[in-house]
């Protein structure tokens, strides 16, 4: 997580639970495995202290952001359009439990899963959602974007010779 202001970053931290991370402390193959899936992600994200004065607007970046907005819109994998696509939470909670009764076999065939995350996508949705009951966000904005864009656009502005 980082936040900022005025091209300033306030505030970062390193959370130690990921999608791949939480799929080996409790894959989500069931609808019955997600609370205990979220409630992992959570107690995680509870040892990492977060001050209050988050920001209101939230981009996501990553795969599971990225396959959140193709698998919404119905689009193919890795699809480069749009570049921003904002969801709320009940439509992630949604997806979540959708993809939690589908075997890994039928998640490969839902058009917008990119190969190879048939496994880690669910978990990937459970720690999402725990990161937004933490902060109280609703909705994200998916983008395309990543952290190497943000640190490409700092360089640029901070006058320094390539």
């Amino acid at each position: 997580m980082v936040w900022g202001r005025d091209g300033e970053i306030a505030f970062s931290r390193s959370i130690p639970m990921g999608a791949s991370r939480l799929d080996l402390l409790h894959p989500i193959r069931t609808p019955a495995d997600v609370p205990i899936a979220v409630n992992l992600a959570a107690d995680a994200i509870a040892q990492a202290p977060i001050p209050n004065n988050h920001p209101a607007q939230w981009l996501l970046v990553g795969g599971t952001g990225a396959a959140l907005k193709d698998i919404a819109l119905g689009l193919p994998a890795a699809s480069s359009m749009p570049d921003t696509y904002t969801i709320d939470r009940a439509a992630i909670a949604a997806q979540l439990i959708r993809f939690a009764s589908l075997t890994p076999a039928e998640r490969v065939l839902v058009p917008g899963l990119p190969h190879g995350r048939e496994h880690i996508y669910p978990t990937g949705l459970a720690v999402l959602l725990a990161l937004m009951d933490a902060l109280t966000i609703d909705r994200v904005t998916v983008t395309l974007r990543n952290n190497t864009d943000g640190f490409l656009y700092w360089y640029a502005l901070s006058n320094h010779s390539a």
